[in-house]
């Protein structure tokens, strides 16, 4: 269930974002969309492509790739089925209280993997 979710204005110049290419950046956000209260999605690279793309062609599982490559998206396997997790979600939506709570299994703790930060801490 597709879901409304805010764009910060940081977004456009995040060292993050800015090196990701200009589809994989509006998939990113098209999977804000899918992300439950918990920043959890079920992963179907095709459906993405068919919900967010259905004009374009292109390679969707590329896509895909480049986000898992950046870390953006991490992917886990729960009973044979694949989910998504968006390991910055919570510090970039505001989530509405009325949401349904998720139904989604949780990542295993291993799927955490600290992201090396890409802002600079120099003064």
């Amino acid at each position: 269930m597709a879901r409304i979710r805010t764009i910060k204005p940081e977004f456009f110049t995040s060292e993050d974002i800015v090196n990701l290419t200009p589809l994989a950046r509006l998939l990113y956000v098209a999977l804000w969309c899918e992300a439950d209260r918990e920043g959890r999605l079920v992963w179907k690279p095709k459906t993405f492509k068919m919900r967010y793309f259905p004009g374009d062609s292109f390679n969707i599982e590329k896509l895909c790739d480049e986000l898992r490559e950046s870390k953006l998206v991490l992917v886990y396997v729960v009973n044979d089925l694949s989910y998504g997790f968006i390991p910055t979600f919570h510090a970039h939506q505001h989530i509405n209280p009325r949401e349904q709570k998720t139904q989604l299994p949780e990542p295993p703790a291993n799927v955490f993997i600290t992201r090396e930060s890409r802002v600079s801490t120099r003064q």
